[in-house]
């Protein structure tokens, strides 16, 4: 026959790419949701080893806690020391990890030694990377938000 051809048509075309829309628009919500709840996970799970490691420098060094968060990464090469404890991993340490973004603060030094300090945990893009807002100090409470940047003000996790 002379009209017809091998493959689909054009109305075939389009309804498949049609469903595969309807797919995408359902299924990609409970990706976001998956990732969100992901890098929150990660987060919480980075601040206390944060705190961990936080500890373990103050004990290992005998100069109170870290002056920021690089010290406690791994050294480039050579031996861990203050200035590069190897206590936690380069991302952790590099103040950005699984679309959050970690800010240390320590406070200034007392008799030569760091006392306190402060981290927060802020998703990279609220609503995206994360919807949940965290801090923590050298108490080891972590506290949370859903609004806005958490404070020592804030609800306890889990409390």
């Amino acid at each position: 026959m002379r009209g017809e051809r091998g493959g689909f048509s054009v109305i075939e075309l389009v309804i498949v790419v049609a469903i595969i829309m309807v797919i995408l628009v359902i299924a990609l919500p409970g990706l976001l949701r998956t990732t969100i709840a992901r890098n929150q996970g990660t987060a919480l799970s980075s601040l206390r080893i944060i705190n961990a490691a936080e500890f373990n420098y103050k004990s290992l060094y005998n100069t109170g806690y870290s002056s920021t968060l690089a010290q406690l990464g791994p050294p480039a090469s050579g031996d861990s020391g203050p200035t590069s404890a190897g206590l936690v991993d380069a991302a952790v340490a590099s103040g950005k990890k699984s679309g959050y973004s970690f800010t240390y603060i320590a406070a200034p030094p007392v008799n030569g030694q760091i006392q306190h300090y402060t981290l927060t945990a802020d998703p990279i893009t609220p609503g995206a990377t994360g919807q949940t807002f965290y801090f923590t100090d050298e108490s080891n409470k972590i506290r949370v938000n859903s609004s806005h940047p958490a404070s020592a003000s804030d609800a306890l996790f889990g409390g």
